[in-house]
């Protein structure tokens, strides 16, 4: 599991997901934001074992069930670092840990220490305090016996001792393997919950996790399999869409109207990339950027239709297909541009600008800069509909 992942799931209020373990290091972890946009949708998100146990420890409070001993000792401060539960893999495609974890680490000592393998509790610190002095890809088993060996006779006795335990039972102290076990048995059926699940909301959270980069995130991942993003969708119909200029007013009245948000949340909620303070031009309040929140998106996306869906489909395939041809990509001037939403709009030149920020489009240049992801695939239509329609005069 890596960063978007859960976001690409499709999981919707009354779902249950469990994180035991993910990418991180090589890869983007799962990060905290993406984990409260379920909690936010009334997913239950429960955490153990590694990246889990260590998301519920930070999370718990918003919402986020943990379980598990891991859990617990984060929780509690006992342990803090990332070390504690990370492994270095074999390879890309080899998930096998080749590196020991911490808290495997602390388990063998400290049962070492009970059973009296080692001379007591003081010298059990030591042997711990020299596996953290490994760097975690390279704390491996022969790198922990090789140092452990150099401690003295005490840590003779514990190499040989674990390597029988170890004989016995792979699994031997292996605590991220017992909290996964017994955080899938407790975790809950479909349609069930546990007693202990705490649901929250953004309301609840506050408006500062709601950012435009975690909504943008949220569209994306949510947008897999190359279905368009809500964001595409919108563009598509801020272009085509006949009465698209209506939804927008009624959309940014829905934002004014929000009494329970002060004044200055509420434009921050209409500007969110622009804080209310710095504001220097009208057309920054009445212009804000594209709305990215999901329930922005029923005002906006009202009159789109299977069709146009299909359509946009086939012009994002156009446009990235066009961005990949080694001779580069067809660019589109200004004046095409302004040409074809001239005709589209039924507007002159001259009132494009006045036109593209009563479609939410920041301003005239936004908009050039914006449009050409669908235009490109109408122009191409106009095109062979005009050479289907021309005579044949040979």
């Amino acid at each position: 599991m890596r960063h978007g992942d859960l976001l690409a799931t499709g999981l919707k209020m009354g779902d249950s997901v469990l994180i035991i373990d993910g990418n991180f290091h090589q890869e983007r972890a799962v990060r905290h934001k993406e984990i409260l946009v379920l909690l936010d949708a009334g997913v239950s998100v429960h955490g153990c074992s590694s990246l889990g146990a260590l998301r519920a420890a930070e999370l718990c409070r918003y919402g986020m069930v943990g379980h598990g001993t891991v859990f617990a000792r984060f929780r509690s401060g006992e342990l803090e670092g990332d070390d504690e539960v990370a492994v270095a893999q074999a390879s890309a495609d080899d998930v096998r840990a080749v590196s020991v974890p911490m808290v495997r680490v602390r388990e063998w000592v400290a049962l070492a220490a009970e059973t009296g393998v080692l001379g007591g509790n003081d010298r059990a610190a030591e042997f711990i305090d020299t596996a953290r002095n490994i760097y975690y890809p390279l704390r491996s088993m022969p790198a922990l016996t090789k140092a452990w060996r150099g401690v003295g006779h005490d840590g003779v006795n514990l190499c040989a001792w674990l390597t029988s335990m170890l004989g016995r039972d792979a699994r031997f102290g292996d605590v991220k393997w017992v909290d996964a076990v017994g955080a899938l048995r407790a975790l809950p059926q479909p349609g069930q919950h546990l007693a202990s699940d705490r649901y929250t909301s953004e309301r609840d959270l506050g408006p500062w996790w709601r950012t435009p980069l975690v909504n943008a995130w949220s569209d994306r991942y949510a947008s897999a399999h190359d279905r368009p993003s809500h964001r595409e969708r919108v563009l598509y119909q801020q272009v085509f869409g006949i009465d698209f200029s209506s939804h927008w007013r009624e959309y940014m009245e829905i934002l004014s109207l929000d009494e329970s948000l002060r004044l200055v949340d509420r434009l921050h909620t209409i500007l969110p990339y622009v804080r209310p303070a710095n504001i220097e031009t009208a057309s920054e309040l009445w212009c804000p950027q594209l709305p990215t929140s999901p329930g922005d998106f029923d005002v906006l996306l009202r009159d789109e239709s299977a069709a146009d869906v299909e359509r946009l489909v086939a012009y994002l395939q156009l446009w990235r297909w066009d961005l990949a041809r080694e001779s580069g990509p067809s660019d589109l001037s200004a004046l095409q541009i302004e040409h074809a939403l001239s005709q589209i709009w039924g507007v002159p030149r001259g009132g494009l600008g006045r036109e593209a920020r009563a479609r939410g489009f920041a301003s005239r240049e936004d908009c050039l800069t914006s449009t050409p992801k669908v235009l490109l695939g109408h122009l191409y239509d106009q095109h062979r509909r005009r050479a289907r329609e021309e005579p044949d005069l040979s």
